[in-house]
């Protein structure tokens, strides 16, 4: 259950500024957050703090990864969630900084990108998306890849990515208003696993695999296949 709750988790990171909530199962003394109510065995409680939390991904050593758009940057937080934490017990660490991270995270622990030198952890800013070679028990990025460049910028900058079963990610980009003449913004683009192997790929460049997308900010497959955003 803890995957499930953490993604209930991420649902309120997603919608808060400035706070970082956690539901797992019993609370212990913990006093629950007011204001709201939830299914019977959980609770809800603040976990940490953040600067304008966006999107949260969990490895497999239970750490938690957190854009956090107000400084540009990618943070790990640990230990996980639990009842009996307090704020003092959760440590953060700043893993990439100074680029204008401002969405995605994708985290690679597939065996294909252990074959490859991985883990890999993918992020992404308003016109770029890299990779870095992860270290979940060092807690350590490094070894950065540009994997997409000048993605156009304006309008809407999130940048939301996917990985499918045969390595291949996708990058989706917003218009560049709410009503656009021509959906040539708002186009959902595939990369190949070669392709990211090589790097530097120009945005224009790249396969079309759907278009007229108003902004997807949040893309996933389901258990077959399809994708979702």
């Amino acid at each position: 259950m803890f995957r499930t709750n953490l993604f209930i988790c991420g649902l309120v990171i997603l919608c808060s500024s400035s706070w970082v909530y956690c539901h797992e199962g019993g609370c212990g003394d913990r006093l629950a957050i007011p204001g709201g109510t939830m299914q019977e065995g959980y609770c809800s409680f603040k976990y940490t703090e953040v600067a304008d939390a966006r999107s949260l991904a969990q490895d497999s050593e239970g750490n938690i990864l957190v854009i956090e758009r107000g400084t540009g940057s990618l943070v790990l937080l640990y230990p996980p969630p639990s009842a009996d934490q307090t704020l003092k017990d959760v440590q953060k660490v700043v893993l990439i900084q100074g680029l204008g991270l401002n969405h995605s995270i994708l985290i690679d622990e597939s065996e294909r990108a252990l074959a490859s030198g991985g883990p890999y952890v993918f992020v992404s800013s308003e016109d770029t998306v890299y990779r870095y070679t992860y270290n979940p028990q060092e807690k350590r990025a490094e070894s950065q890849h540009v994997v997409v460049k000048n993605i156009p910028r304006g309008g809407h900058s999130t940048r939301s990515l996917a990985l499918d079963d045969q390595g291949r990610l996708y990058v989706a980009t917003g218009s560049l208003g709410n009503v656009d003449p021509t959906p040539v913004r708002s186009n959902l683009k595939r990369i190949s696993q070669e392709a990211i192997e090589a790097g530097d790929n120009d945005w224009d460049t790249l396969e079309m695999f759907a278009s007229g997308l108003r902004n997807e900010v949040g893309l996933g497959f389901d258990s077959r296949g399809v994708l979702w955003g």
